[in-house]
Formats: C-alpha cells, sequence, structure tokens
C-alpha cells in the first residue's frame, strides 16, 4: 500500500509538470578583448551627430565586458578622444574639466553619462529635424489599403519629432491621416483607448474593407455575366468523365468513357453482363440471308 500511495503521488508531480529550472546567467570572459571597429571621428558636423552617438552607443554595447566599459567616467572620456576638429576643441576642453573634477570612488555613477549625453545632444544635435519631422507627420497620408506602410511610416516619424506612443496628440496625428472609411470604423467602435489601440482597430478595419471591396466585385462580375463563383478548372463546355474512370485508369482523363459490348469487352468483365453487338449480329444476319441471291444484289444492300 505504501508503494501504491508513492507511486500516485509521483504521477499526480508529473500531471502537474516540473517547475522551470532558471538560467544560469553567462558571465563575461576574464580576458576579453576589445571588438569592433572604432567609431568615426566627429568634427561638429551637427547633420552627423546623431549617427556619430548611435555609432559610439553601438561599439560599447559590443564591448560590454571589457574592463573599462562598464564605468560612466572612462565612456565620456573614451568619447571626448573622438570628438576633434576646430569647432569643437572648446567644447571638448569644458567637458574635460569636469570630468578632472569628478572623484573616481564617489562620482563614478550612471548619471555621469547620461549627463554627458545629454549635453553632446543639445550642443551638436540638429533641432531643424525634429521640426521636420513634426510637420510632415501633420502632413502624412494613409493611402487606401496601405494600412502597414501608413503605420511604420508614421510611428518613424513620430520617433524623429520625440513624441511618445501614450501622449494623445500621438493619437490624434494618427486617427487624422487614416482614411475616411477606416477613421470612422475606428471612431464608432466603444471600448478604445490611446493609440495602441487606434491602431489595432485600424488594421481589423482595413482588413475588413478589404475583404468587403472583393466580394463586391466579385458579386457585380457574376451580375454582368461574368465568370461564375467557383471555377472547377476546366472550360464549361468539356464533358467531365465519372470519377471511377478516372481513378480506375488515368487514360481515361479527358476522353469519353469507353462502351464495351460482347464483342470489345476485356478480360476482366468475364461473367458480367455486356451490351450486345448488334452491328455485328445484323451483318452476319445479311449474309445469312443473302446467301443463293447473288453476289451483286448484297453489295446493293450494303451500299
Amino acid at each position: 500500500m505504501t508503494g501504491g500511495g508513492e507511486g500516485g503521488g509521483g504521477g499526480g508531480g508529473g500531471g502537474g509538470g516540473a517547475a522551470p529550472q532558471p538560467q544560469q546567467v553567462i558571465l563575461p570572459a576574464q580576458d576579453e578583448r576589445l571588438m569592433g571597429q572604432l567609431p568615426s571621428v566627429f568634427d561638429g558636423d551637427r547633420t552627423k551627430a546623431k549617427a556619430f552617438m548611435e555609432e559610439v552607443k553601438g561599439y560599447m554595447r559590443l564591448n560590454m565586458g571589457v574592463n573599462g566599459f562598464n564605468s560612466p567616467m572612462k565612456k565620456m572620456a573614451f568619447v571626448l578622444t573622438l570628438i576633434k576638429g576646430d569647432d569643437v576643441q572648446g567644447w571638448v576642453e569644458s567637458m574635460g574639466t569636469i570630468l578632472d573634477r569628478l572623484n573616481p570612488l564617489l562620482d563614478n555613477i550612471p548619471d555621469v553619462w547620461n549627463h554627458f549625453c545629454d549635453e553632446f545632444a543639445e550642443q551638436f544635435l540638429d533641432t531643424t529635424e525634429q521640426e521636420t519631422a513634426r510637420t510632415d507627420l501633420q502632413k502624412l497620408r494613409m493611402e487606401p489599403g496601405k494600412i502597414d506602410q501608413y503605420i511604420s511610416k508614421f510611428e518613424e516619424l513620430a520617433r524623429r519629432a520625440n513624441y511618445t506612443v501614450g501622449n494623445e496628440e500621438t493619437a490624434r496625428l494618427f486617427l487624422e491621416g487614416l482614411t475616411t472609411q477606416v477613421m470612422q470604423d475606428v471612431l464608432t467602435t466603444d471600448g478604445l483607448h490611446g493609440y495602441e489601440d487606434y491602431k489595432r482597430r485600424a488594421v481589423d478595419a482595413n482588413r475588413n474593407r478589404s475583404i468587403l471591396s472583393q466580394i463586391l466585385q466579385s458579386r457585380d462580375t457574376r451580375q454582368k455575366g461574368g465568370a461564375p463563383r467557383y471555377s472547377l478548372g476546366q472550360p464549361n463546355n468539356q464533358r467531365r468523365n465519372p470519377f471511377f474512370y478516372r481513378g480506375n485508369n488515368s487514360n481515361y482523363a479527358g476522353q469519353q468513357a469507353p462502351q464495351y459490348n460482347t464483342s470489345n469487352a476485356p478480360p476482366s468483365m468475364n461473367n458480367q453482363p455486356v451490351a450486345m453487338d448488334l452491328s455485328r449480329s445484323n451483318a452476319n444476319w445479311r449474309r445469312r440471308g443473302n446467301q443463293g441471291r447473288g453476289r451483286g444484289r448484297y453489295q446493293n444492300f450494303q451500299g
């Protein structure tokens, strides 16, 4: 009895499923070396500032396990070595002075790197890009049926314009850019709140209207005498053979079913009723009926 009880308990545990085991964290190698190509030197060109900082961040992600790249102060010092030129020399010196005043034991915190990135953006990023993106966002309009392209373009411009997804203005601009029909479908749906809900409903509305358009077009075509709704894959005037002919002998596909009689029935149809060969019987009767009447009379009868 004890063994049975233990067995039952084991079965119950198996049915419930074993608890997932925590995955082991993979630590960086102790002797990890720098990887990838150094970011390009930045000379103060505002049109290249954003690309430069993204390149720097990508390089740091690649080498996050390398000793020193987890230090906010060292990251700041590293970037300053990549900013060179007469137009940026004064700013680099100013940032270097601030860095020299920090205490590595007390001030080496993430905010040091975050503040440095903010200072770089304020000094060098092209502010006209944001204004241009906001203007383009207000002009953006969805082309009929192309909801995916509209969403992709809208979200890219919203990012450049520094709009957040949860922003009320973002949701309003999204609605304004939709086609009138899709916009009506979204606004007449209850329970929607915010951009993400509007986006999902717009995708569904666009799909439904596409299906409706196809159905109406197909119906109009049939009413005008066009192609039938369901096509069997063959012209309407072509005779379709019974399924048993196509299944038993592929040679019959597309041909009229053979007519068997007592003269041409295959051996496989032995002991099965078939039609009598009347043409053969008539010929025999003719020959028997004309015996002794002369050859010429028989020929005239056949003719």
